[in-house]
């Protein structure tokens, strides 16, 4: 593999500083077993050679395995050198005199623009982002890998690459680093396996992380192909990040959306008329119960195309179609400062609220 072919550039500090810790999206932890492999992490590999361009495969990798409303989308959907190519403002497919990426500059920009598309469909987004902090051989980075993989499936992992860790060991593991460092690399984190009384080939050891490749056929795992294994303690001297980031639900275009749901009975609700429209909603907008009168919840993102299907229980109220805790349901909006347009049948309608308030992520550049 080409030194060229590797492509992390270790981000800003001052960005890290910035950016929202893992712990802040994952629930109580679960019993961690003391081997296991993400079924999430999928046995198709991509292969970046000859471009420097593993943090967006690496990436690739990771919204695969999260995407919500289309499931698998590598090989045929996201294109991972495209996006490489736009985000360094580069012709597609070179040259590329200063090879490799930020892994924030990559997550930044799916937030913000997403990914390009192979199929010419539209492009996907990427959710919040979140870092795991530097890897590294302690209890407590073992406890954030081991809950992020179990809780939210696979991660991106960016490390220094030394010099000999161009093949493996017949058992799967990387070697001994050696001093030389051939540059930067990012791949997928997809598991581990822990030792309680040690690992059985290096002193200190106490668990091996599980990794996919980006190089398309590497490594000679005998349980996952692609794969490669490190003792943790390596981490200590090469890790240099690690993130995960979750799927930005409604940007898929297919499979086309479900009709709203049918109206309530009459005998639930006054209906003042009977026009279909639409409506852009304000973040924390408050909605309202169908009785038009007892609160429901705030808006918590400002959402465009609210599929409003009649008036409300007064002539200043209309009713609109959202879905909280997971059920689709009608709730009422005051019309006040609202402006209604026309009903299409073809616009995507898609609301999200949080009961308990309003919340934001912010772009780390």
């Amino acid at each position: 593999m080409p030194v060229q072919s590797l492509g992390a550039i270790r981000s800003d500090p001052t960005l890290l500083l910035r950016a929202w810790p893992i712990m802040s999206a994952l629930a109580l932890p679960t019993a961690a077993p003391l081997k296991y492999h993400s079924p999430k992490c999928h046995s198709y590999t991509l292969d970046q050679n000859p471009w420097g361009a593993c943090v967006t495969f690496s990436d690739a990798y990771v919204h695969s395995a999260v995407e919500l409303d289309e499931g698998y989308l590598i090989p045929k959907v996201i294109d991972p050198l495209r996006t490489y190519f736009e985000i360094k403002g580069l012709p597609y497919g070179g040259p590329d005199p200063y090879p490799g990426l930020m892994p924030v500059e990559a997550l930044s920009y799916l937030k913000r623009i997403g990914w390009a598309t192979k199929d010419g469909s539209q492009r996907r987004k990427i959710g919040p982002y979140y870092t795991l902090g530097t890897p590294n051989s302690g209890a407590a980075y073992l406890d954030v890998f081991q809950q992020t993989i179990l809780q939210l499936g696979p991660f991106q992992f960016v490390s220094g690459w030394p010099a000999n860790w161009f093949t493996t060991l017949l058992s799967g593991h990387l070697k001994a680093p050696s001093a030389t460092l051939s540059g930067g690399h990012a791949f997928e984190a997809c598991g581990w396996e822990a030792f309680p009384n040690g690992c059985p080939r290096v002193a200190g050891c106490k668990w091996d992380s599980i990794h996919h490749q980006t190089w398309g056929s590497f490594g000679s795992d005998p349980e996952y192909p692609n794969h490669f294994r490190v003792h943790s303690t390596y981490w200590d001297g090469l890790g240099w990040e690690s993130w995960k980031f979750l799927d930005l639900t409604g940007d898929a275009p297919t499979p086309p959306p479900p009709p709203p749901p049918p109206p309530p009975p009459e005998e639930l609700m006054v209906v003042t008329d009977r026009t279909p429209m639409v409506v852009d909603l304000p973040i924390g907008l408050q909605t309202y119960k169908s009785d038009g009168v007892t609160p429901l919840v705030k808006m918590a993102n400002d959402t465009k195309n609210v599929y409003s299907p009649s008036g409300g229980p007064v002539a200043d109220q209309r009713y609109i179609t959202i879905t909280t805790g997971g059920v689709s349901q009608y709730a009422v909006v005051n019309t006040a400062g609202l402006t209604f347009r026309p009903y299409s049948s073809d616009v995507v309608h898609k609301v999200r609220v949080f009961v308990d308030g309003v919340q934001k992520w912010e772009e780390l550049i």
